[in-house]
């Protein structure tokens, strides 16, 4: 796969040499592989997409990877093996959220690369510079400012494929599901309505009867996907089922929309819940927050959606002239 990575090839035929004083050629001998070692964009691209597309080592190693291992005091840096991990809500100003960015600096005498995976987005990102040592910062902070605003139009707009109404063929009677875009994070879950009842509604009141609380729950319902699938042919169809989850996003600390005259610092304002949610309300043996898009296995258009606690069979899109007789109606 990389074709122009190792120790110094000595061949300046395939170097990029500054016109600085630089360390082309030098021999690093044993401490080669902690800092001495030659590449390529296109070798550390390759090696930059095997990552994102779990190619590299097994899925679920590489998500063990991309973690970090330890925290600094700075909230927005963090390390891993062997990352130098930024976290950032900067970079998508139209809807801002938290974006990690894993990356890895290298360097020898005139020359400074970072290598970045962006995960959450699939893509990533290799700035080599030869000569003064400090042009890499602004190029990465460049590169970064006008790719990432792009990618993240580009997903809001993969994801409308996954919005409307779906119903079944009961009409107000059945399940429906009305998924949306707006300025938030992810997919909304605008409404969902079983018999004419509304299940945001009662998952809201289930929350607040746990014996266990986790805090204040929002009336925001967001759907996120989970990179699960599943593949199975129907007829002459192959179908791929996607597993998606409802965020049940606490919104604070237990106790903290109740008011209290005790002295309060907010040292724990901030902490986050949400990742203890899911699966965590069951109905009939099926997750609540669970949904299941099905595509075409071709175009991967999506061709309904599954709701498994509502035994809701698959829902279809509903087209705009009968979702306009279904208002009209109520």
């Amino acid at each position: 796969m990389l074709k122009n990575t190792g120790a110094s090839p000595g061949q300046t035929g395939k170097a990029v040499i500054p016109p600085v004083d630089n360390g082309w050629g030098a021999d690093y001998g044993f401490t080669a592989p902690g800092g001495g070692l030659y590449s390529s964009i296109n070798d550390l691209s390759a090696l930059a997409l095997s990552i994102l597309n779990k190619s590299l080592l097994p899925p679920s190693t590489l998500r063990k990877w991309l973690k970090p291992t330890s925290s600094t005091p700075n909230l927005q840096y963090s390390v891993g093996l062997p990352w130098e991990i930024y976290r950032t809500t900067n970079l998508t100003p139209a809807h801002p959220h938290t974006i990690d960015i894993y990356a890895k600096d290298g360097g020898a005498y005139g020359y400074v690369s970072r290598i970045g995976i962006i995960d959450q987005y699939g893509v990533g990102f290799v700035v080599l510079t030869a000569g003064d040592t400090e042009a890499l910062y602004p190029i990465a902070e460049a590169t970064v400012a006008m790719l990432i605003p792009t990618v993240e139009e580009a997903a809001r707009s993969e994801a409308t494929k996954y919005t409307g109404l779906f119903g079944g063929n009961e009409g107000n009677e059945g399940a429906l599901a009305n998924f949306t875009i707006d300025n938030g994070p992810g997919v909304k879950l605008e409404s969902l309505v079983r018999n004419g009842s509304d299940i945001l509604e009662a998952i809201a009141k289930i929350w607040e009867s746990q014996q266990v609380s986790l805090g204040p729950l929002s009336k925001d319902f967001r759907i996120y996907p989970m990179e699960v699938s599943t593949s199975a042919g129907y007829g002459s169809h192959r179908i791929i089922k996607e597993d998606w989850r409802i965020a049940m996003e606490v919104t604070g600390e237990i106790g903290s929309d109740k008011k209290s005259e005790l002295p309060s610092a907010g040292a724990f304002a901030k902490g986050c819940n949400t990742w203890q949610t899911y699966d965590l309300l069951q109905y009939g043996g099926q997750p609540i927050d669970r949904i299941v898009f099905w595509l075409n296995g071709t175009k991967r258009e999506v061709v309904g959606v599954e709701v498994p606690f509502l035994r809701s069979g698959v829902l279809k899109q509903i087209e705009d002239e009968v979702v306009a007789k279904m208002e009209r109606a109520n």
